[in-house]
């Protein structure tokens, strides 16, 4: 049964790295560990669980997977993705890119609510009436 917790735990791990990957390799370096955090949840549904899977802090985590490495600079610490074969062209594309003036992952584009100024639109009309309004072509 250990065995199999063990593999269990591998595969979780292999499953976080991938996570992370994403998240590192669709961001122009330098790649703020703490900003890769903040975003795990926003892809993830939940903040990652270091603690559960019996580590110290999210960085000791990451490491043990030995798919990234780490520089700290201050109280910053830095994460880079150790390149493998598929993610080598990914990561000199993005480094290539044009830099945004948001380098950040859109879960879903926000829907633009109409300013309240704007008297002729009525929710309950529109959203039963939205075909009848549509203009008849040909």
């Amino acid at each position: 049964n250990n065995n199999n917790n063990n593999n269990s735990k591998q595969q979780r791990l292999k499953y976080i790295a991938n996570v992370v990957r994403a998240l590192v390799t669709s961001r122009k370096p330098p790649c703020k560990l703490r900003e890769v955090l903040r975003e795990y949840p926003e892809i993830e549904g939940e903040p990652l669980n270091f603690r559960k899977l019996g580590y110290t802090t999210a960085k000791d985590l990451l490491k043990a997977t030995g798919e990234f490495s780490f520089q700290q600079y201050g109280e910053e610490t830095y994460i880079n993705a150790v390149p493998s074969q598929k993610s080598a062209h990914i990561s000199s594309m993005v480094r290539q890119q044009k830099a945004s003036k948001s380098t950040r992952i859109t879960v879903a584009p926000q829907v633009r609510q109409p300013k309240r100024s704007d008297q002729s639109w009525n929710k309950s009309s529109y959203s039963s009436n939205v075909y009848q309004r549509l203009p008849a072509t040909g």
